[in-house]
């Protein structure tokens, strides 16, 4: 797992390539559009973070969320259910 300094470190350097893009290609690339754009295509669910984070953390992420939906759970769960995971 990816400590937090990972991710800002991540974090840093995107929000560095972030600005030499275009505003208008920024703005297709937001988490946002991103859901809106997915859904209006006819997803029924879409999980996304606000934030850059790892390839690793977005698969452990991912991985949770089903499971959470496997077993029943809203979504919104996958978060507690991660950290307690963490904590193991």
């Amino acid at each position: 797992m990816h400590t937090v300094h990972d991710n800002k470190s991540i974090s840093s350097t995107q929000v560095y390539l972030d600005n030499r893009k275009a505003q208008a290609t920024r703005a297709l690339e937001s988490p946002v559009r991103t859901a809106e754009l997915l859904l209006a295509r006819g997803v029924r669910t879409v999980v996304v973070t606000t934030a850059a984070t790892t390839a690793s953390a977005n698969c452990t992420l991912l991985q949770v969320c089903v499971c959470v939906g496997t077993l029943g759970h809203e979504v919104s769960r996958a978060y507690e259910l991660l950290e307690k995971l963490r904590a193991l």
